[in-house]
């Protein structure tokens, strides 16, 4: 007479709405989410050297103004080479940094020295973007290691899907199978198992998804661009490793940068 009571207490447990958390999406829908969240990226093409006329490089010395610093880290003191150094006003229609309409000269420096860890966290990196002015290769009266320059000369335009460690599970888990069948694909911007210096895109996380926020908005950032260890940059991050350079797209001035590696 009280099996009523024991099927009440033992009421089945709620199904998650659609895109709700707890609801397994289809194949069908991650694969749509990836296409619909597409990224135009954009690969460098360099030359070896340092140009007097074209400012966007790797490595190399930085251009400055009457008056701009060469920084130094805030960690140990020694000053930083160049890592990158972009002129935004001539970067293709639609990357960033250019889409915001940001006119100037984005630079990053980076600590070479082994106890620091070449993090805008921490001081042992900087990401600036300069205002328009007249400017030149500058080299430094401290002794600072530069590293060797290479030119870019051109870009090639690419698109790229977001992988599913960037599926916000907010709206709902992914299929216990699936997989992102990646790995065994070369694509430009990812070749021989290990990812390649892009502007704008996906991060290529070597870890899991690791975005700064805006300290303005506190709006997550996005990537602006990606350096790998020694493709065009004669730099190894950690044990070789990847280095992302993120930004606020409300507030193109917050810039930071970090690395991950295996």
């Amino acid at each position: 007479m009280w099996g009523w009571l024991k099927r009440w207490a033992e009421k089945p447990a709620a199904v998650a709405e659609k895109g709700k958390p707890g609801h397994v999406v289809s194949r069908a829908d991650i694969l749509a989410w990836r296409e619909a969240a597409r990224r135009p990226l954009w690969l460098p093409l360099t030359q070896a050297g340092q140009s007097d006329t074209n400012p966007n490089r790797f490595g190399g010395t930085p251009s400055l103004a009457a008056g701009e610093t060469w920084p130094c880290c805030q960690t140990c003191g020694a000053v930083m080479p160049l890592f990158l150094q972009l002129d935004t006003g001539s970067l293709p229609t639609g990357a960033p940094l250019a889409k915001e309409g940001s006119a100037g000269l984005l630079q990053l420096f980076g600590c070479r020295q082994k106890s620091c860890l070449a993090f805008t966290q921490d001081g042992s990196a900087l990401a600036r973007v300069l205002p328009v002015a007249p400017r030149y290769p500058t080299y430094s009266t401290v002794r600072t290691a530069v590293l060797a320059p290479n030119t870019i000369t051109g870009w090639q335009a690419e698109t790229q899907e977001p992988t599913s460690d960037e599926w916000d599970e907010a709206n709902g888990q992914l299929p216990p199978d699936f997989t992102d069948d990646d790995d065994a694909v070369d694509y430009p911007w990812f070749r021989n198992g290990r990812s390649r210096d892009k502007l704008g895109g996906w991060p290529d996380w070597v870890q899991f998804p690791e975005y700064s926020t805006c300290r303005v908005c506190e709006r997550p950032h996005t990537l602006v661009f990606q350096l790998e260890s020694e493709e065009n940059l004669d730099f190894v991050f950690g044990d070789v490793g990847t280095a992302y350079l993120t930004y606020c797209a409300q507030h193109p001035d917050e810039l930071t940068f970090s690395w991950q590696c295996s």
